[in-house]
């Protein structure tokens, strides 16, 4: 899909923004070097530790060992804040002015949570969850659809089944969160969830979870081989999801290059899950010097602008317009 603003305004920008990013640059030099002298200081007393425990332990490679864990837990915490507070710093001062020009969108660094996160998980948009964390959360309104947008990491701690016990995070999702209003009331949860198989669903307690709506079945050979669709009423689920609007859905799923997009519609709102390792704020490197202006401020402008392109896509646009309108609910 062509860029949403124009190159003009992406000029006039990248103008206003070069003060801004010289300073950046010359901050992220120094963070840089901050880090790497932090991680110095952390691997020179992670070897005295090892030398003195095993000294002191009769050669007992125990010593090794915490030497390793108490490095690795140091530089976790205290040898990547540098790269912490850079990304910081970086997103507060371009992201206020990217948004500003781009009617006015509302942008939070790190908010505390977001809005009907746990709808997300209730309805299977996402998978179960104990921890999460937010970043680069965007509200704002496109073609008279309000709409949020957040980065959104989840973790789920199990408990250790091993003889020692304890429990252990993993990662259950990384990517962006996506709540879309819709113009009108939908009778029921209609879940738009990922063909895993049957195998593969039922791994993920996937069955279990949504004993309470039925299957819903759609003569749509390339959406049936992505997406699976549950409800509490198929006629109501096939009047919501017309051909043109499970057509939009695989499309929306090759924006996202097929990364496991997920939805559902409920009451007035239509929440998207899209798994993704790039951040909003990708662009803003920290290992290799900062881009020109004009290749920042684009693909920056291109990164916040991902949901009006989605929200194009539900009112029916197409690439060079060779397809129907969707009838958007």
């Amino acid at each position: 899909m062509a860029r949403f603003v124009d190159d003009a305004i992406v000029a006039r920008l990248s103008a206003e923004l070069a003060p801004a990013l010289d300073d950046l640059e010359a901050l992220r030099r120094a963070e840089l070097s901050d880090a790497r002298n932090r991680i110095a200081i952390i691997a020179g007393l992670a070897v005295l530790l090892a030398v003195v425990g095993l000294l002191l332990g009769d050669g007992n490679p125990f010593w090794v060992f915490v030497a390793l864990v108490l490095a690795g837990i140091a530089i976790a915490g205290w040898g990547v804040r540098p790269y912490a507070d850079f990304k910081d710093q970086a997103a507060e001062t371009l992201m206020p002015a990217i948004c500003a020009a781009l009617g006015d969108l509302a942008y939070t660094r790190r908010p505390g949570g977001y809005d009907h996160i746990h709808v997300f998980e209730d309805l299977g948009v996402v998978p179960f969850f104990n921890r999460a964390s937010f970043y680069d959360l965007l509200r704002g309104s496109h073609r008279d659809t309000d709409f949020s947008m957040v980065q959104a990491t989840l973790r789920r701690r199990r408990r250790s089944t091993g003889r020692r016990g304890g429990s252990r995070n993993r990662t259950v999702f990384r990517g962006l969160l996506f709540t879309i209003a819709v113009p009108r009331p939908i009778a029921g949860p209609i879940l738009i969830a990922r063909d895993m198989g049957a195998i593969g669903n039922a791994f993920t307690g996937f069955f279990k979870q949504f004993s309470d709506l039925g299957r819903v079945t759609f003569d749509h050979a390339e959406f049936e081989r992505r997406f699976e669709v549950y409800a509490q009423g198929a006629e109501a689920a096939r009047g919501v999801l017309v051909p043109s609007l499970l057509d939009t859905f695989c499309l929306i799923d090759d924006l996202f290059d097929r990364r496991g997009l997920q939805g559902a519609f409920v009451d007035r709102d239509f929440l998207m899950a899209v798994r993704t390792q790039n951040a909003l704020t990708e662009p803003l490197t920290f290992l290799k010097p900062l881009a020109g202006p004009q290749a920042i401020v684009g693909a920056l402008v291109d990164q916040v602008t991902i949901a009006h392109r989605v929200i194009d896509y539900l009112h029916g646009d197409r690439p060079a317009d060779t397809a129907p309108a969707t009838n958007w609910p």
